[in-house]
């Protein structure tokens, strides 16, 4: 907010619709950005308020597009969860597996897609010596996405075993 504007109930609304129009938020995020913007807690409640009753903000269209696109970044379901949580969005593990199954796709695929990335840039010949070190730090980074342990080692022997052929 320019320093010469008041804060108003009005201003922070006609802010709030200029946002929604670019791109969809969550309420939370919403309220985040107009108080970064300078606005006063009544005045973004209000303004939020108003938006809600007007039916422009679209959580849900926002939920789905968020956990597509953290599906698309290889994240598990309970990750996917706590990412949103960490948003104060509340969503179900069976709304988020909702989402895999309309988009087919499966953890499984997660992370065959996740190791055959990293692994286009080795060399299985010369890297035999460091294989060891190559599986756990392909390992580690796929558990940083919330992948379950023993699934991501036995994908990554089966696809070691298929690229040895």
């Amino acid at each position: 907010m320019k320093d010469q504007e008041l804060s108003t109930q009005k201003t922070a609304y006609l802010y709030a619709i200029k946002l929604l129009t670019k791109r969809d938020y969550s309420k939370h995020k919403l309220q985040l950005k107009l108080k970064t913007r300078g606005y006063d807690e009544e005045h973004i409640q209000d303004a939020v308020d108003e938006i809600i009753e007007k039916g422009y903000l679209k959580e849900e269209t926002y939920t789905t597009a968020k956990v597509k696109g953290l599906i698309h970044k290889g994240l598990h379901p309970s990750f996917i969860q706590t990412k949103l949580e960490e948003e104060h969005i509340q969503i179900t593990i069976e709304e988020i597996n909702e989402v895999f199954k309309e988009y087919k796709v499966t953890t499984r695929d997660q992370i065959l897609t996740l190791l055959s990335k990293k692994m286009r840039s080795i060399d299985f010949e010369k890297d035999q010596e460091r294989m060891d070190q190559l599986r756990f730090k392909l390992i580690r980074y796929i558990l940083t996405k919330g992948h379950d342990l023993e699934e991501i080692k036995f994908l990554f022997d089966e696809l070691i075993s298929l690229k040895s052929k």
